[in-house]
């Protein structure tokens, strides 16, 4: 009887062990897989939702064109470089032409770069701020490494004795030289590297030249997308070349280079 009785007493006595062992294990388990949950939402995975990017108003190249029209002209070709990006270094170079008294944009939009700093405001250029001058300015000559070009701008072959001086305490500052520069400063126009096989000179600061107030101002192949100029405007392979078969010289190219908002207001 004893015996009997004792082994009914462990049995209730192991079944109610049990179940309160199963429900406290149940739990910590339950715990833990939330703590998992919680510790995953910080180190996550799963990418965390951005925030909604602010929409850009699109950028209005031909009412650009017609509010700086004091600065233009008489020019019939217009290379529009602008930005409106996170990197102020991401710019847009749009080209247009003037068609039958119409402003027409000739090929879909860019993506190009310019100076680190993004654009100077208009008149504060200054040599060695790494920014591209604000303004419109006119686009005088083509060079490369070839001998001769697919272009109706006046071209000219770079070669190993050819720089371009940026000193400007020099008598040659802002100058396209043949023979070594009497300056301190200056750059090879013929580099080891493809930037200047195909090239636009911007006629900036040049009638007059102002000592320190920037030179060698050119279009350019850039390195890399990602990467910034010192105040060039640098683009890809095929549409610097795209450029140079469309510009004329008898069209009296400019471009018009400044903020997207800036340029909106009208008159530089």
């Amino acid at each position: 009887m004893f015996s009997a009785h004792r082994s009914k007493l462990y049995g209730v006595y192991g079944s109610m062990i049990l179940f309160i062992t199963l429900m406290f294990y149940g739990w910590g388990c339950q715990k833990s897989s939330t703590s998992q949950e919680k510790t995953s939402s910080l180190v996550s995975n799963t990418p965390l939702k951005a925030s909604p990017k602010k929409k850009q108003p699109p950028i209005i190249g031909r009412e650009i064109i017609l509010k700086n029209m004091d600065k233009i002209g008489p020019s019939r070709q217009v290379i529009l470089v602008t930005t409106q990006a996170t990197k102020i270094y991401h710019s847009l170079t749009m080209p247009f032409e003037k068609v039958k008294g119409k402003w027409e944009k000739v090929y879909p939009s860019i993506v190009s770069t310019i100076g680190e700093g993004g654009f100077a405001k208009a008149g504060e250029k200054m040599e060695g701020d790494l920014k591209t001058p604000t303004g419109v300015y006119p686009l005088v000559l083509a060079f490369g490494y070839a001998k001769s070009m697919d272009t109706r701008l006046p071209y000219r072959q770079a070669t190993g004795n050819d720089y371009w001086v940026d000193d400007p305490k020099s008598r040659q500052y802002n100058r396209w030289v043949r023979g070594k520069p009497k300056a301190r400063s200056y750059e090879l126009m013929k580099r080891e590297d493809h930037q200047y096989e195909y090239g636009i000179v911007v006629g900036y600061n040049m009638k007059p030249v102002v000592k320190g107030k920037g030179s060698a101002l050119f279009f350019h192949v850039w390195p890399h997308k990602d990467l910034p100029s010192i105040g060039c405007i640098t683009m890809p392979t095929e549409h610097m070349i795209q450029l140079l078969k469309w510009l004329d010289i008898r069209k009296k190219p400019v471009v018009l280079m400044g903020p997207h908002d800036r340029l909106l207001k009208g008159p530089l």
